[in-house]
């Protein structure tokens, strides 16, 4: 029995005016499948059979599908993508002064098959669904006076972190009928018009228009949000070895970034990471930098003007708090919220790693691997490039690491140099332990950090970028700490000094790449907590060259004096240069004991060395570490 069949026969039952709404839709829905398919899949029945909801997006050509959608509907239709216009928008409006922190959903449905409404009755027709944020499927109200066509136009609004209310309107015998709808809608809350969206400008107290990056392979896909109640599925075997592997997971795991994301304060649930285009990004950027002209100025009422207008280019979940409480009206504000967007900006790049054709792929993690263009070798605890990095990070000397050992010289020389290759044994995770802890400032006292593992990093061109700096003679081993959400992005592109539409305001020595030569000063970077324990930094070589030294905060220092080559942040505390090491091709690595540095007159606790040339630094390694605050 086909569709109309089945409508007819409703018809005559008076099955169209009555009953469940719920049922109506899934019975035409069930003789549309069999109509397709020659078979109908289960159906639910009511609310008392799902014991388990897993919210998914599903894509369907270009975009992708609001969550909320049903599954029938999901299994039928498709976003209409006609050439380059794919009629999908994603509103958003944030007023602080009057509370408000709402979204506006608009998609035009097509069904996936261009036959599948044919033959159905032409008379004009709506199907109008309504449904509100607190109401059960059985409790949607609904009337369907017609199935014919093949177009709907979806609707969901409501307060940001909220599922809000949703409408269906169509079917529509054509797709001018629904773009038709798509456009008044669009237009009636934003007042632009959908055809010059290139160009759109944000009217006051009016919708945003947040511009969306779809990928352009146009595959179907479903990205899965977590769920407890739905175990992973088993990974596949992979050609990586076992620590690269391990490594590559972590940074690539879709759930560790919505986490994170969350915690920061972006509403993850509501746009996919990875979704917002890189202009969109920008005009986050650009809002800060108007934020940063302003504050200072006791100008309360433009800064609840540009902190709406933030929160609208990027969604926050404030969930039903007060709008006020939430005015970026201070620096550490400021610089929290520039953090946020330089994490999506890297999430954007993470997430084209993880498009859906990598999941496609018999070993989706080499995949991912060789997309990040940089080639990471487990370093091997027997190699004397293992051993010298131990003593960088223990601020000892070759003479204390020897004598700490137990072993004479010659005993533990002999000892390494007859092996090709050892395991990470107990006593060397020990040994590690107490480095860890000796590199740590006593500000910093609050965690331990245990290493994971160790990579040798080589970067695509990174080498050959650097060349000019090879010989340089202040080249020095520097750390660099980064959120996990970063390092697909930093370990694919290398490090990047924020763009110009950035505030150089949130940058304590303007916009450039920061380095520490005291490893707890870096962790900082790696935001861990007693929830989300792993933690990634970089070793890199650093060529500063002669450096602009500086007592405290300029945000104007990327200005480099005539011939220097980069900014060091005096701290009152730092390495004994006495103690640094020298390793064979030049590169100095301040490993010594940390030392108060007598009539300290700044206000820095510790060193920090700022390049503005992303050319004047080469990765070396990679250390994945835990943390724990259990001490």
């Amino acid at each position: 029995m086909n569709v109309v069949e089945e409508y007819k026969k409703m018809s005559v039952n008076d099955q169209v005016n009555t009953g469940s709404k719920k049922k109506l839709v899934q019975r035409l829905c069930a003789a549309a499948d069999l109509q397709i398919n020659g078979s109908v899949d289960h159906l639910p029945v009511g609310d008392e059979g799902e014991t388990e909801k897993l919210v998914t997006a599903t894509k369907k050509g270009a975009a992708v599908l609001d969550i909320y959608l049903s599954n029938e509907i999901k299994a039928l239709y498709h976003v209409l993508q006609q050439g380059n216009d794919i009629y999908d928008a994603t509103l958003n409006q944030t007023n602080v002064e009057n509370n408000n922190n709402k979204f506006y959903i608009i998609q035009v449905l097509v069904a996936k098959t261009a036959d599948y409404f044919d033959g159905a009755p032409t008379l004009r027709t709506t199907m109008n669904v309504v449904f509100g944020s607190t109401s059960s499927r059985d409790n949607q109200n609904s009337y369907i006076n017609d199935c014919g066509g093949n177009f709907l136009v979806y609707t969901r609004w409501g307060r940001v972190g909220e599922k809000g209310e949703t409408k269906i309107s169509g079917p529509y015998m054509s797709a001018n009928d629904a773009t038709s709808e798509f456009e008044r809608k669009f237009y009636e809350k934003t007042k632009n018009c959908w055809s010059n969206r290139k160009d759109f400008f944000c009217q006051p107290k009016q919708y945003a228009w947040l511009e969306m990056d779809y990928d352009e392979n146009g595959e179907d896909s479903s990205i899965q949000g977590q769920s407890i109640l739905v175990p992973k599925s088993r990974p596949r075997e992979t050609k990586l070895e076992a620590p690269i592997a391990k490594f590559i997971s972590l940074i690539c795991d879709i759930n560790m970034m919505r986490q994170q994301m969350v915690e920061i304060g972006y509403n993850a649930n509501k746009l996919p990471l990875g979704k917002l285009s890189k202009k969109t990004i920008l005009k986050g950027y650009d809002v800060l930098k108007n934020i940063a002209d302003v504050i200072g100025q006791s100008n309360r009422t433009l800064l609840e003007d540009l902190s709406s207008q933030f929160y609208t280019v990027i969604p926050h979940d404030f969930g039903f708090q007060k709008m006020c409480e939430f005015v970026i009206d201070t620096l550490p504000k400021l610089k929290r919220k520039i953090e946020m967007v330089e994490a999506l900006g890297e999430i954007e790049v993470t997430t084209k790693l993880l498009e859906d054709n990598a999941d496609i792929q018999e070993d989706p993690l080499y995949y991912q691997y060789e997309q990040l263009g940089c080639k990471l070798v487990p370093v091997e605890v027997s190699s004397q490039e293992f051993l010298m990095w131990l003593i960088s990070m223990t601020s000892m000397n070759i003479v204390n690491f020897i004598c700490s050992s137990g072993l004479c010289t010659s005993c533990l020389l002999d000892y390494y140099s007859s092996l090709e290759f050892i395991k990470l044994t107990d006593v060397i995770f020990g040994q590690i332990e107490n480095y860890m802890k000796n590199t740590h400032a006593k500000t910093h006292s609050g965690y331990a950090v245990d290493i994971v593992q160790v990579f040798r990093a080589s970067r695509n061109g990174e080498t050959e970028r650097f060349q000019k700096f090879s010989d340089m003679s202040n080249r020095m081993l520097l750390w660099h700490g980064s959120r996990l959400t970063n390092w697909a992005g930093i370990l694919s592109q290398g490090l990047r000094i924020a763009p110009p539409e950035a505030p150089s305001t949130g940058y304590m020595f303007g916009k450039g790449v920061y380095f520490a030569d005291m490893f707890s000063e870096s962790a900082i970077y790696c935001y861990a907590s007693s929830a989300a324990k792993n933690g990634v930094l970089l070793l890199c070589e650093v060529a500063l060259g002669d450096m602009n030294e500086l007592l405290s905060a300029n945000s104007d220092a990327d200005r480099l004096p005539s011939g220097k080559l980069s900014t060091k942040a005096v701290g009152a505390m730092a390495p004994d240069f006495k103690e640094a090491q020298i390793l064979e091709d030049g590169i100095i690595v301040p490993l010594g004991n940390p030392k108060e540095r007598p009539k300290h007159e700044g206000n820095l606790l510790h060193n920090e060395y700022i390049v503005y040339n992303v050319e004047q630094i080469r990765m070396r390694y990679v250390i994945q570490v835990e943390f724990n605050y259990e001490i």
